[in-house]
């Protein structure tokens, strides 16, 4: 079986259900799941869970503290937590190094964040796959449904979880990426609770966390917002 939330485009969902109809496999539309876009649950009982991101989603959701509590929640409710990034990171070197472009403009994401981060969540436990567009995803999609129910449970090779460091959760490596040592990382990760908070948090107040001075500021602003 496989489950798809109700709020996907309507025409992945349409494409999913055609495909799913095709190959007599059982495809169940669910009001508002609360982890995993897509829920694939095999004869042998592995449940994998499959939260969708166009990149410009991911480059959104990294900013504040959404994605960690989507991927922690996946963490828990699946056997097999997977992210499924649809689209293409497009890069653009600068004198300041190489930063990710977004609909046609440059971000204030660095590359290498971006890589780091697609490292930190394997090491904690969540899978990631690369696709191009709606096609791409949803025949990823089929064919691991077609490969969890041909294999024995025990056979599969489920993500080992290391235990996570503290400086390693995903927004805590943010701050590390533009600069920020890890204990002032975490000091205004527990402060303003989220790389949002941080952004939308006035000079002032940033420069009352031990460790934060005026180049912290600086990088923060320049590369975050």
């Amino acid at each position: 079986m496989i489950l798809v939330d109700s709020r996907e485009p309507p025409s992945l969902k349409t494409l999913l259900k055609e495909t799913c109809k095709e190959l007599s496999i059982q495809c169940e539309e669910e009001k508002n799941r609360p982890f995993g876009d897509y829920v694939i649950i095999s004869p042998t009982g592995v449940v994998a869970g499959i939260e969708r991101k166009t990149t410009s989603d991911l480059l959104h959701t990294l900013s504040g503290n959404r994605m960690q509590r989507q991927l922690e929640g996946l963490k828990s409710s699946h056997t097999i937590p997977i992210l499924l990034l649809e689209g293409m990171f497009q890069h653009t070197l600068t004198k300041a190094g190489s930063f990710v472009r977004a609909g046609g403009k440059i971000t204030k994401w660095k590359s290498a964040s971006i890589r780091n981060f697609l490292m930190s969540i394997q090491e904690s436990g969540v899978r990631w796959q690369h696709t191009q567009c709606h096609q791409e995803s949803i025949t990823w999609i089929i064919e691991y449904y077609k490969y969890l129910s041909t294999v024995a449970s025990d056979s599969i090779i489920r993500p080992v979880r290391l235990k996570q460091p503290a400086d390693n959760r995903p927004p805590i490596l943010v701050l590390r990426c533009i600069g920020c040592g890890t204990g002032v990382a975490e000091r205004l990760i527990d402060k303003f609770a989220s790389i949002r908070g941080i952004i939308d948090a006035d000079d002032k107040a940033l420069l009352q966390t031990v460790g934060v001075g005026p180049k912290v500021i600086e990088n923060i602003r320049k590369h975050l917002g």
